[in-house]
């Protein structure tokens, strides 16, 4: 089957995709909840999960991760990516980190499953409060991890620099002496903490930026330039690989899907 990306509205997006190859680690900037139809590997933190069909994987909004297909060579899931925007509108609140990724429970996979051929059929425009609230109680059932530090001043600047300068060429050293931290040591401990090295922590907001402004009917070519990408090429070779197609690509499934 090919794969396929679709919205109801801004704040919701269904996928059925297949896994073909290892996708390097990532993340999306929505919370996902995905059924796994072929069976799949997930790294989370250094740590390897089997995710085998019948399964769920739940990520909270930019969680860091890879994921490869088995030894089988393909890995295959129908997935919901609600944006952070659709649980304040409906007022829940996810857990910030979880513990684990992978829940086997078969009635919340029939559920998903039905969940998502409904939308599917419908197609709607908007999505509902309702649907957040299918989503969160999925989050609810996963134990959420206390264990990770609280920012630091230093961390949190960083990361602050890094999104409001996503779109530019951030020099890393400028930015640990801005905070008055060593090089060495602040690039250690953001990834420590966010999972990625500084670089491609911006990379991934680059990309779900370029998503977000594909959507809105932009040039691809347009859109590489307000990214910051060096050109076309550079920006279509770095979005197949975090998304697993070409921006052409996602963007002919948006015409042919998007409802308005």
């Amino acid at each position: 089957m090919a794969d396929r990306f679709w919205s109801c509205g801004p704040e919701l997006e269904l996928g059925d995709f297949t896994v073909r190859r290892s996708f390097p680690l990532h993340f999306h900037q929505e919370a996902i909840v995905a059924v796994i139809i072929e069976g799949e590997i997930l790294t989370v933190d250094g740590r390897s999960y089997y995710a085998e069909a019948g399964s769920v994987i739940v990520f909270e909004p930019e969680r860091a991760h890879c994921n490869s297909p088995t030894s089988r060579g393909v890995g295959r899931y129908r997935g919901l990516y609600a944006s952070p925007e659709l649980f304040r509108r409906a007022g829940v609140a996810l857990p910030q980190r979880l513990q684990s990724h992978v829940l086997k429970d078969s009635g919340v996979a029939k559920r998903l499953t039905e969940l998502y051929k409904n939308l599917e059929i419908q197609s709607p425009s908007q999505a509902t409060v309702e649907v957040a609230h299918e989503i969160a109680d999925v989050f609810a059932r996963m134990p959420s991890d206390e264990s990770r530090h609280p920012d630091t001043a230093a961390l949190s600047e960083v990361e602050r620099i890094l999104r409001a300068k996503w779109c530019e060429h951030v020099a890393w050293p400028a930015i640990a002496a801005e905070v008055e931290v060593p090089t060495s040591s602040l690039a250690r401990a953001f990834r420590g903490h966010y999972g990625l090295p500084p670089h491609a922590f911006q990379i991934q907001i680059r990309i779900a930026e370029s998503k977000k402004l594909i959507r809105r009917g932009n040039g691809i070519a347009s859109v590489a330039a307000m990214c910051g990408f060096v050109d076309q090429s550079h920006f279509t070779r770095e979005f197949r690989k975090y998304v697993g197609q070409t921006p052409g690509v996602f963007a002919a499934g948006q015409k042919s899907t998007i409802q308005t």
